[in-house]
């Protein structure tokens, strides 16, 4: 590569986020640079598009062509420049995106380049501070995926995620989706089977288990820490609804915006007590 063409400019960073940016660069040849150098850099680039197209002799729909080619290309390197800038505040000292597979990423810039809301940016930012701080922690399918994740069912899932625990891996808990505070949640059955269709979840009437070898276990639910005991051996098979995410929903679930939601979490410890588990926690504000 030209090394003037591609130059990096980026100023006071972390050396993981100077690795990064390299990688890329090296990757895709996207060049970047920080947001205060690059708003006087786009006039710059107005000006010359302008004299470029009035200098050389051609027809007017060449030169249309060639504007609408220069509009799209810009409007693509400013949507991975806000990905990038939404990314580089989450990349840790320890990150090491060195490792990130070559492929990956230019699958990734690939897809992400077509991105324009502000939120679906977000969410994208996250996935690439976290690739980064952890290789491999998503797949390409997952990105491909993505890429075609509506607003509206990002927002559906990230509320489904309100009935989450996380018990490496995350489970969600759907008891009942026609009990009233299942849908006080934003959450219906017709919800459930669109999730399951665009491939996020596994549902099944019948219900999910697992069995649990050990006493008691932590019931995380976003800062509040709980646990749980299974008094009864039949009580270790430990029912866990009628959902399950699919790998696909579970890396996904690693970066979705949720928040506690206290419907959510008292309908869950209503259920488990009900059903005869022990719950406590050593913070009694959380029960």
């Amino acid at each position: 590569m030209n090394n003037e063409s591609n130059m990096i400019n980026l100023g006071e960073v972390s050396k993981p986020v100077t690795v990064l940016i390299e990688k890329i660069s090296n990757a895709v040849g996207i060049i970047y640079e920080p947001t205060r150098i690059r708003r006087n850099a786009r006039a710059e680039a107005d000006a010359l598009k302008i004299r470029a197209t009035a200098e050389v002799e051609m027809h007017d729909i060449q030169k249309r062509a060639i504007e609408r080619l220069i509009g799209e290309e810009v409007k693509r390197q400013e949507n991975i420049e806000a990905i990038i800038d939404k990314a580089i505040p989450e990349i840790k000292e320890s990150a090491e995106p060195e490792n990130i597979d070559q492929d990956w990423l230019m699958n990734f810039f690939d897809k992400a380049k077509l991105i324009t809301t502000e939120e679906m940016q977000s969410l994208w930012s996250k996935v690439l501070s976290s690739e980064s701080n952890k290789p491999g922690s998503f797949s390409k399918r997952t990105v491909n995926f993505l890429s075609s994740l509506e607003k509206k069912d990002a927002e559906l899932f990230t509320r489904l995620m309100s009935f989450s625990i996380n018990l490496s891996p995350r489970r969600v808990f759907i008891y009942n989706e026609y009990d009233e505070e299942v849908k006080q949640c934003g959450i219906l059955y017709s919800h459930l089977a669109h999730l399951e269709t665009i491939g996020l979840i596994k549902y099944s009437s019948i219900g999910f288990s697992i069995n649990i070898m050990l006493d008691s276990i932590p019931i995380p639910y976003f800062e509040k820490l709980m646990f749980m005991d299974f008094p009864t051996d039949q009580l270790r098979n430990f029912d866990l609804g009628k959902v399950v995410l699919t790998e696909t929903g579970l890396e996904l679930s690693r970066i979705c915006y949720s928040i506690p939601n206290d419907t959510a979490i008292d309908y869950l410890l209503k259920k488990w007590q009900n059903m005869g588990y022990i719950i406590y926690s050593p913070y009694p504000k959380f029960l």
